[in-house]
């Protein structure tokens, strides 16, 4: 069986794959906890000076699994779950090191915050952003209300958020949740490139520089919390338990 992460060796840069791919890369405990694991093995590791960070085709991520929340775990199992994914995402926005999003392909829902996590985000041209929780009557989780909001604005936010609609990589760039769209075929080497230059920076200044952008605009105070609970008490809704019915029969059909 297939690691749910990869780590590939390319000093001074580490690329780490979401590898899952039969489920588009969704993000489930293991894959979770196995990320939050590599993110603080780069941070130790001498050799990687910044990270590019992926998925495996044919997604970048396609946000949460939801088998576990659709068959009806307790509530507080969720909430767990739910402060678990949290705490790796945090690893993720507090590694000091750069790190990359090479987005390859869909990233949707709580795969899109772990793509706004990163320092900088490159999209292949056929990729598509997209936050649609509330089509799923779920809150917006993994950060995204906040990371949405520190790119693009409150328009733009609340415009995505209630919208749930997909957004291409010329528009994500437009909107200023990306950095760059390359071709799809270009991808690699255009991530390669921008964290090779990023590398070659003085590590102690540009950790100070990404802590000082970070809490410029802290995360809500409670926010693992509040959102934890948010969650979990929505996934115990009715309006939940049908748009997870829907969703659960059009997976069936692809």
């Amino acid at each position: 069986m297939s690691p749910p992460i990869l780590l590939e060796r390319m000093d001074p840069l580490a690329r780490v794959t979401l590898n899952r791919p039969q489920r588009r890369n969704a993000l489930d405990g293991a894959l979770m906890d196995e990320l939050a694991h590599v993110l603080r093995s780069i941070e130790r590791a001498d050799w990687a000076r910044a990270v590019i960070l992926t998925g495996a085709p044919p997604a970048f991520c396609a946000g949460g699994d939801m088998n576990p929340v659709d068959e009806g775990p307790a509530t507080e199992a969720i909430v767990d779950r739910h402060r678990s994914f949290l705490r790796t995402a945090e690893t993720l926005l507090r590694l000091p090191k750069p790190v990359v999003a090479a987005v390859n392909g869909p990233a949707v829902g709580a795969g899109c915050s772990l793509a706004l996590a990163c320092d900088e985000v490159i999209m292949a041209r056929s990729a598509r952003l997209g936050v649609g929780f509330l089509k799923m009557a779920l809150p917006p989780d993994l950060f995204a209300a906040s990371l949405l909001q520190r790119r693009a604005g409150w328009t733009v936010a609340s415009d995505l958020l209630h919208s749930g609609r997909l957004i291409t990589a010329a528009e994500a760039v437009e909107l200023r949740l990306a950095h760059r769209q390359v071709e799809d075929q270009d991808l690699t080497s255009a991530a390669v490139d921008a964290a090779g230059y990023l590398a070659a920076l003085s590590p102690f200044a540009f950790a100070a520089t990404k802590a000082l952008l970070r809490d410029a605009w802290p995360l809500a105070n409670g926010s693992h919390d509040s959102e934890a609970m948010a969650v979990a008490i929505a996934a115990d809704t009715a309006d939940f338990k049908a748009a997870a019915a829907t969703f659960r029969t059009k997976s069936a059909r692809r």
